[in-house]
């Protein structure tokens, strides 16, 4: 999804748009591609105008630009740290596990021991 996170900028009749990104605004693990003029020509990665376009309205109605953007080489990686925490939850769990059947085995021996 191209517009997960989105940025539009709206102009009305007359009004010439610079369709500039702020430098602000960022998707994380993407990168701005340009401007479509609807959600779901941005959501399909479709660029109507170019970073830095000047769009002069010709309409009654305001128009909306919807920022376009295009995932970065290697893509989100997001689930390879989901599978890392669980690993570690798991060791973790292993480790208390190891811990408890150990003093368990010494209490034991104790316990023999002392009769």
């Amino acid at each position: 999804n191209n517009t997960e996170t989105f940025y539009t900028t709206t102009g009305y009749y007359g009004d010439t748009v610079n369709l500039v990104l702020p430098e602000t605004f960022v998707y994380s693990g993407h990168t701005f591609a340009g401007w479509a003029t609807s959600y779901d020509r941005a959501a399909a990665g479709i660029i109507d105008y170019e970073e830095g376009a000047a769009y002069t309205i010709r309409t009654e109605t305001p128009v909306e630009f919807y920022a376009v953007w295009t995932e970065n080489e290697g893509g989100s990686n997001w689930w390879i740290w989901i599978v890392i925490g669980i690993g570690i939850l798991l060791l973790i769990l292993i480790i208390i596990i190891i811990i408890i059947v150990t003093r368990k085995k010494k209490k034991e021996k104790q316990k023999i021991a002392s009769k």
